[in-house]
């Protein structure tokens, strides 16, 4: 443990990232709730995607309230572990939606795919990590700027290429899911394409931003208000739940998610 005095910029980052992930873990529930309710697979996946899509915020949002009450920051391996654990789950959820829906022929290969790579990824984690003794960690994975940045992760080698990999992926077979959902017929498909494209556009665009620059105080808070929003235009999308129905004049489908 190392005891630090933060800097006002980490103290809005990190009260930025309480806010921004409790909203994401509060989205999850109501999720979750649904699919418990409805007992769907799809809506079980859709939660499993949305909560781990919050996990590169993770470090900021444990790391702070850790800070908070003890004044000390953790180590190096758990920011890292917090930040890059879980992130193959959300690809492998999220798969298991878009391909059940676009094109279930091609679902075990996608699942295939993603799981040899996620097995690479997890490899080449742990081996820098703790199987490697002597190798260089921060080259590898990540660098943290003590003490100005404690919790923010400026990524390198192979887990840099992998969550561009992901944010690219994401983003293109997300938009064409939504494009296929808008060409459904009824208003509600095509506003559920809409709200859709905005979760993608917003959240990869901002989560790129936060990931690829030392955010100063005046560009923090905006960014992050864009990946809370993103997560809200993606529960709208998939949800569709009874207040946006009412909003737009919905009256095709009366079940209550709320």
């Amino acid at each position: 443990m190392l005891f630090v005095n933060i800097s006002p910029l980490s103290h809005l980052s990190g009260i930025t990232a309480v806010i921004g992930v409790s909203f994401s873990f509060v989205l999850t529930s109501m999720i979750l709730k649904k699919a418990i309710k409805d007992r769907s697979k799809m809506m079980l996946y859709f939660a499993i995607a949305a909560v781990i899509m919050s996990e590169p915020w993770w470090p900021y949002y444990f790391g702070y309230i850790y800070w908070l009450a003890t004044q000390n920051i953790a180590t190096y391996d758990f920011y890292i572990i917090m930040a890059n654990l879980l992130t193959p789950f959300a690809m492998i959820a999220w798969i298991q939606i878009y391909a059940q829906i676009i094109s279930p022929k091609k679902k075990r290969i996608f699942l295939i795919f993603s799981l040899i790579y996620s097995i690479i990824y997890w490899i080449y984690l742990f081996s820098a990590l703790y199987w490697l003794p002597g190798a260089p960690v921060h080259e590898l994975l990540g660098f943290i700027d003590l003490p100005y940045h404690p919790f923010d992760i400026i990524y390198t080698g192979y887990i840099l290429f992998f969550h561009s990999f992901n944010l690219l992926f994401t983003l293109t077979t997300g938009f064409h899911f939504a494009r296929n959902t808008m060409e459904l017929e009824g208003k509600r498909y095509k506003i559920q394409g809409i709200f859709m494209l905005l979760g993608w556009t917003s959240y990869c665009v901002s989560s790129a931003i936060d990931a690829s620059f030392q955010l100063n105080e005046v560009a923090l808070v905006p960014i992050r208000v864009i990946v809370s929003l993103s997560g809200l235009f993606f529960y709208i999308g998939f949800i569709f739940p009874v207040w946006i129905r009412k909003l737009f004049h919905i009256q095709d489908e009366l079940i209550e998610s709320r």
